[in-house]
């Protein structure tokens, strides 16, 4: 566990050094999974509790495919070009965060299929304006806020997985 996230890491830490150096909000958005399994990578082994595992798992597993997906947009779309995809990061970050938050309501089985439609007429909107490198105020993302969270009563706590780092980096007080 600890190895394969230390390789994966050396791996793409030069792309996370241009996200952070950046100060890209993407990078903001799983800082605190980074600190909390880099916190976790240095306990001794006695010290790794079956909550540590799962943390750990949780979060390895979140940041492996979120990078995985932001290369792809990175190579996709804007032909490596980091500082195009950057033009882009408000609209990419945002389409995390309904995906995120969209699986969430499927966890809570809140999602329906008019919450489903919304969701992915968002989703299809910010892919055109990305694939076609339209151009966008970011008052955009305040419209899909109201578009996508009228779509749903809170009830609960929707919370996505970098919002719970970042409540677990608060209380290992590693933020």
């Amino acid at each position: 566990m600890l190895d394969d996230y230390k390789k994966w890491y050396a791996q793409k830490e030069d792309f996370l050094n241009h996200l952070f150096h950046h100060d890209s909000i993407i990078f903001h958005r799983f800082e605190n999974v980074i600190r909390v399994l880099n916190f976790i990578e240095t306990l001794d082994e006695k010290e790794i509790n079956e909550d540590y595992e799962v943390i750990f798992d949780c979060g390895f597993s979140y940041l492996f495919s979120t990078v995985s997906e932001m290369e792809l947009y990175l190579d996709k779309y804007f032909n490596n070009n980091f500082h195009r995809f950057l033009e882009y990061e408000l609209l990419i970050n945002y389409s995390l965060y309904v995906n995120e938050l969209k699986s969430v309501l499927e966890e809570y089985e809140v999602m329906n299929k008019d919450i489903q439609k919304e969701f992915s007429a968002v989703l299809e909107e910010i892919d055109d304006i990305v694939i076609n490198k339209k151009k966008f105020d970011n008052e955009i993302v305040d419209k899909f806020d109201a578009q996508i969270l009228s779509t749903f009563t809170y009830s609960k706590e929707y919370i996505t997985t970098p919002e719970v780092f970042d409540r677990i980096a608060e209380e290992l007080q590693v933020s």
